[in-house]
């Protein structure tokens, strides 16, 4: 039983997991909170600014350039086109469409002048008939 004037023990916060509530970016911090399971007290703590990740003068998260950034030199210009290997070639010429197949071509020119051929005769003949 209590008595007037004693001390209560305080029982302490049960506090649970930390929780992001606003994620960082680049530049700015994020914060995250927790809750005492036996109170419903919150805290919250800050997160600090991840920092850009540069990579050729660009950060791959937001995309912001590195103004320190100087893109390499090549000291000896561009480099002259070299002749592809014999297992290169091989790959590269199964890449390129094949050239002097005209059977494609050859049909459709038939089919084109087919159809000038009908509309010349069919032509031919309405004349005829409207004499």
């Amino acid at each position: 039983m209590l008595k007037e004037g004693e001390a209560i023990p305080a029982t302490g916060h049960a506090w649970g997991a930390w929780l992001e509530t606003k994620e960082p970016t680049c530049t700015e911090q994020g914060t995250e909170e927790r809750t005492c399971a036996a109170c419903g007290a919150t805290e919250q703590r800050s997160v600090e600014a991840l920092g850009h990740d540069f990579q050729d003068g660009v950060c791959a998260a937001c995309g912001a350039s590195d103004p320190s950034y100087t893109p390499p030199k090549d000291p000896e210009g561009p480099a002259e086109p070299q002749k592809p290997s014999h297992s290169q070639e091989s790959t590269e010429a199964s890449n390129l469409p094949a050239t002097g197949d005209f059977a494609f071509a050859m049909v459709a020119g038939a089919v084109v002048l087919a159809g000038i051929a009908t509309l010349a005769i069919g032509a031919s003949l309405l004349r005829r008939s409207e004499r």
